[in-house]
């Protein structure tokens, strides 16, 4: 007969565990960030020679809902829920986060701002997020969030030239803009 107090650890771990779950999901639709683009601007990337999103860059517009949908129909499969915006972490990755350098690593600080605002990459050069004592979650471009925590990076790689911005999801805010060249 086990002990009372395994018992115990075992339904508080259980408990643990399932609260965990249930904090990283949500059932409700979330917005993809705001994004600029034409046709020949890839989804869920901006033109940066058009400035006609809205003043405060929080407003997409209804083509730009319908490119972030294409996209994420396209990529349906992929763990990040986007064709253009690849996560490292899925099983169909070509790239590995380890190949992020000090260069294209973007760390959150304490007040959940980015400690650089832009940064600028190749086309599949990877790039990290690393986060903070605090729990984030990201967006880029049409991806899905990616969650965020301490020094474990989060490993992306965009596959189309264009901008995109990072939004950090709690709070709806552009946190960065990634520029794929």
């Amino acid at each position: 007969m086990p002990r009372p107090t395994r018992s115990f650890a075992a339904l508080v771990l259980a408990f643990t565990a399932l609260a965990g779950l249930a904090a990283c999901s949500s059932t409700e639709d979330v917005a993809a960030p705001a994004t600029t683009s034409t046709s020949t601007i890839p989804a869920g990337a901006s033109d940066p020679e058009d400035d006609s999103g809205s003043a405060d860059g929080t407003g997409a517009s209804e083509d730009e809902a319908t490119d972030c949908e294409a996209d994420q129909e396209a990529g349906s499969e992929r763990l990040s829920g986007s064709e253009t915006v690849m996560w490292t972490a899925d099983t169909e990755s070509t790239q590995a986060t380890t190949d992020a350098t000090a260069d294209t690593t973007l760390t959150f600080q304490s007040d959940g701002t980015l400690d650089r605002s832009e940064l600028t990459i190749g086309v599949n050069e990877v790039f990290a997020i690393v986060g903070d004592d605090e729990i984030r979650a990201v967006i880029v471009g049409c991806a899905d969030g990616q969650t965020v925590y301490g020094p474990a990076p989060a490993g992306f790689y965009i596959t189309v030239p264009g901008t995109y911005d990072v939004v950090e999801e709690l709070s709806d805010a552009t946190i960065a803009t990634i520029t794929v060249e």
